[in-house]
């Protein structure tokens, strides 16, 4: 165990994910970490890939990432008014949610999430156990509309509902 001493301003290359243009996905930053309790065969300036764990939560509900998506808010009236196009306004004018779905059809619902894992989300609001979502590819569920009919196909895991993950 240690814990985080130092963490660059900016980001860094790395050559990995760059050359295969996966950069889209993950931000690596020079960290430096104090170990508790060093092994000796670890020596000063030792370069490392690690994973840092900033947050645990048990008896949580969750979801898969998989079912996040985002949907526009309802348009205010903007008569009179001059148009914002900051990335702040456009936050504003969206809303993070799942597709609940009840009897076959799809209905856009907001949550407020909490801290991710590696496949799922912590949710602090918005659904109940055991409430059926739907999850698939990113496109399916981006392209996905209020009141559509969906229809459940088979699962690996038990992934396509809210659950309390402990």
């Amino acid at each position: 165990m240690g814990r985080v001493t130092k963490v660059s301003n900016s980001s860094t290359q790395n050559p990995a994910t760059t050359a295969t243009g996966q950069n889209d996905r993950a931000v690596d930053y020079e960290v430096e970490v104090t170990l508790d309790h060093p092994p000796a065969e670890v020596r000063p300036d030792l370069s490392a890939t690690a994973r840092i764990v900033t947050d645990t939560r048990r008896d949580v509900l969750s979801i898969p990432i998989i079912a996040l998506t985002v949907r526009e808010n309802t348009p205010v009236s903007t008569e009179n008014r001059p148009a914002d196009t900051s990335a702040a306004a456009r936050r504003r004018r969206e809303t993070e949610g799942v597709f609940v779905v009840n009897r076959g059809i799809a209905t856009f619902r907001p949550v407020k999430v909490g801290i991710a894992g590696d496949e799922y989300f912590e949710v602090l609001d918005g659904l109940k156990p055991g409430e059926v979502i739907a999850a698939g590819p990113y496109q399916a569920i981006r392209d996905l509309k209020d009141g559509s009919r969906v229809r459940r196909l088979k699962q690996k895991a038990d992934t396509s509902k809210a659950k309390k993950a402990g």
